[in-house]
């Protein structure tokens, strides 16, 4: 079976940042959701390829590459947030 570029995206982000938490938290998803989709317990939907540059055209297509950031949140803590890198068709 052909590796989902997708999920390849979801474990790169979870390699740079060091957990699941803070790339779900960016996503704006649960940290459950995350983690069923990487174990292929959840379909990925389009929204959250949409977050990560993809989108789906009889299999996902990268047009844009994200990173995960921090930034302050309102309490002053920080934050994760995905950053566009770049954008491309």
């Amino acid at each position: 079976m052909a590796s989902n570029p997708v999920i390849t995206k979801i474990q790169t982000l979870v390699e740079e940042t060091g957990n699941q938490k803070d790339v779900a938290q960016a996503m704006g998803v649960s940290q459950s959701y995350l983690s069923d989709i990487l174990k292929g317990k959840r379909d990925i939907s389009a929204n959250v390829a949409a977050l990560l540059g993809f989108e789906h055209v009889d299999g996902f297509r990268q047009v844009k590459s994200v990173r995960i950031s921090r930034m302050p949140g309102p309490d002053g803590a920080s934050r994760p947030i995905l950053v566009d890198v770049e954008v491309g068709k």
